[in-house]
């Protein structure tokens, strides 16, 4: 693997938390069925609990076209490493990324929810003649 054909790019997540993440150049990226992993154990997967919510903590070069990864789960705390070749990172960046993708969606979906109920209210309030100056 060349020293030039990744990046180091870094991704803020909705909540404002950062997280660099490996970004290969170039073609040949795997589809999501493909296995990637040097081990048996899926490493997109909670071995613990199952939770397909595992991200990396960190990671470092494992070699010339491999890359070793720290796992964590959010919701048993399992930390584990894992080694990855070039595939398997790309495909647990796109697999974080859609995460994200998700994660964005559902907080807009959220915020939009709420907004709409408390203008609800708001409106309701001041048509029964609840809101008075010293509210404000």
């Amino acid at each position: 693997m060349r020293r030039d054909d990744f990046r180091i790019e870094r991704f803020v997540h909705p909540d404002g938390t950062e997280r660099d993440m490996v970004v290969f150049d170039g073609a040949g990226a795997p589809d999501d069925s493909a296995s990637s992993s040097s081990s048996a154990v899926d490493p997109y997967v909670c071995p613990t609990c199952q939770s397909g919510l595992v991200y990396p903590v960190d990671w470092a070069h494992a070699g010339a076209s491999a890359w070793a990864i720290e796992l964590r789960c959010p919701e048993c705390e399992t930390r584990r490493e894992v080694t990855l070749d070039r595939p398997g990172v790309e495909l647990l960046n796109r697999r974080l990324y859609r995460g994200l993708q998700d994660l964005a969606r559902e907080a807009e979906r959220v915020t939009r929810r709420n907004f709409e109920e408390e203008t609800a209210r708001f409106v309701d309030a001041l048509a029964r003649d609840l809101i008075l100056p010293m509210d404000f």
